[in-house]
């Protein structure tokens, strides 16, 4: 008769791989700090993966743009000229340009005097800042010139650091500064057999003394050259004569 061995037994364990642990543990805690590291990153702005977000190609080609000379916010509406450093600030889902200033809109107080300038210019771009210079060795505020670009809708050509060209109603001026006072230049003319006034590149001196540059402003304010060719017929200076 066999007797049943009723004794139990024992489950072999195999010894533990301490090794291959350590190794999962490590991989763990990488894991968690790139996750980690993830997550202090900067939101960045959503880039679609055909290229460059559409807004931001919009506002790069509109500023590539020389004759877009102000900017502004579709929601803050503050006009900017197009060199102000708050340009950069306005996002590009918000961002528009115009060509000519919106009277409606406030304008920025940092950069207002160089976009009332701006609005003269027919190019020449890159020198505005030369153009500023000149305007404040002048000594003209902003209230005196907004009305030469806004009513009188001047246009104006630097012709040397101390030499502005200015094209109002037809007519070109010269304003030569010398510290704070100038000279001022007006084209020369002639009127044809027809009766009409036919501007030539030559100038003459409008005055025989130098007068303050606000004053030379309200001169070519006053001027009218219809009012001056009939001056010139009642004293019978007599056509093809030179205006001089």
């Amino acid at each position: 008769m066999k007797i049943k061995n009723k004794s139990k037994r024992r489950k072999q364990y195999q010894p533990l791989n301490c090794e291959r642990i350590l190794q999962s543990l490590q991989e763990e805690n990488q894991q968690v700090k790139k996750q980690a590291e993830h997550a202090k990153e900067p939101q960045r702005e959503f880039v679609p993966a055909y290229g460059i977000n559409p807004s931001v190609r919009r506002k790069t080609e509109l500023l590539e743009q020389q004759d877009m000379r102000y900017a502004y916010s579709r929601e803050q509406r503050i006009l900017h000229d197009r060199d102000c450093e708050w340009v950069a600030a306005i996002p590009a889902e918000a961002f528009e340009m115009t060509r000519e200033i919106i009277p409606c809109m406030p304008r920025c107080k940092q950069c207002r005097r160089k976009a009332i300038i701006r609005s003269g210019m027919t190019g020449d771009w890159k020198r505005i800042n030369a153009y500023v210079r000149f305007f404040d060795r002048a000594g003209l505020s902003d209230k005196q010139l907004s009305p030469l670009f806004r009513w009188k809708h001047a246009q104006i050509r630097l012709i040397a650091a101390d030499e502005m060209q200015v094209w109002v109603n037809g007519d070109a001026w010269v304003i030569k500064l010398f510290d704070n006072v100038c000279e001022l230049w007006h084209n020369d003319y002639y009127m044809s057999d027809q009766g009409e006034r036919v501007l030539k590149r030559s100038f003459h001196r409008q005055h025989p003394y130098k007068i303050k540059v606000a004053e030379a402003l309200g001169k070519i304010y006053a001027y009218s050259g219809e009012k001056h060719a009939e001056q010139i017929k009642e004293t019978g200076l007599g056509r093809g004569k030179i205006n001089a």
